[in-house]
């Protein structure tokens, strides 16, 4: 029989799904209940990680929330890094 999911577990499967970033978000395990804290970079991004906690709930998991929508502090931090960043062309 396998190792069921901690409902930790559970809630940072269902964000990832959602397509949220967690990496800013904290997921913790208080007993049963999980409190999910932090920030996500826009509104779309908070709307999804709510809706996925809100089925977290329904399906029976003790869940509790404060996430903020903060944008990157930087413009490229949601981007890929440019390759030729660290390896500039040699001049001519």
């Amino acid at each position: 029989m396998p190792d069921q999911k901690s409902p930790q577990t559970m809630i940072v499967d269902r964000l990832i799904a959602a397509d949220i970033n967690v990496d800013r978000l904290a997921v913790e395990a208080m007993g049963e209940k999980v409190r999910v804290t932090g920030v996500v970079a826009t509104e779309a991004e908070r709307v999804r990680a709510v809706a996925a906690l809100g089925e977290a709930q329904a399906a029976g998991l003790l869940v509790t929330h404060a996430i903020e929508v903060r944008p990157p502090e930087r413009p490229t931090d949601g981007e890929e890094p440019d390759a030729l960043i660290g390896n500039p062309p040699e001049p001519a």
